[in-house]
């Protein structure tokens, strides 16, 4: 598959300072799909992986199942290879995205957050009259605000680049 082939070497050539994302979906032919989810999702935590989510639907003319997994970046491919062997591979793509340049951005802006908070902090302990530490209080507060939600969004990066995401629909094929 050209996609998935694209973002292994997308992550080859990647160096320390950038950070891809990197998502697939796979749907796959199986004689049945509860039992070939539940065995997917063994491989995927045997991989040190993990079940986001998941949906089985019996009521219909044709099983169906559906599980998104969140499988770490450097096992990736060699886990979605084994999902495949579970059964026949009608359709899969794979796509990254380098997202090194808002990372970079984001530590940016939270180190010089960070500055400003040691300076307000100074500031707070040199204030002599109320008004300038309740103004210094103020804008330390806005600053702490600012950093907890850069902060949310550098964890939610780095969860996103350590672990992949594969999306698998599980097909009835009979």
């Amino acid at each position: 598959d050209a996609g998935s082939t694209s973002a292994a070497a997308d992550r080859a050539q990647s160096n320390d300072s950038s950070a891809i994302i990197v998502t697939g979906y796979m749907r796959l032919d199986v004689d049945d799909p509860a039992k070939t989810m539940e065995e997917a999702g063994r491989i995927v935590e045997d991989a040190d992986g993990s079940v986001a989510s998941t949906n089985l639907v019996t009521d219909s003319g044709a099983p169906y199942a559906s599980a998104t997994f969140k499988i770490p970046a450097e096992t990736f491919e060699a886990t979605r290879e084994k999902l495949a062997s579970l059964g026949r591979v009608s359709e899969q793509s794979t796509s990254s995205s380098d997202v090194g340049a808002q990372v970079a951005d984001l530590d940016a802006r939270i180190a010089a957050l960070k500055a400003s908070i040691e300076r307000l902090t100074a500031l707070i302990d040199k204030a002599e009259t109320t008004a300038d530490l309740i103004e210094a209080e103020r804008e330390l507060t806005d600053r702490q605000a600012e950093l907890d939600g850069l902060n949310a969004q550098r964890a939610w990066y780095t969860d996103r680049v350590s672990y992949s995401t594969l999306d698998v629909e599980f097909r009835s094929t009979s």
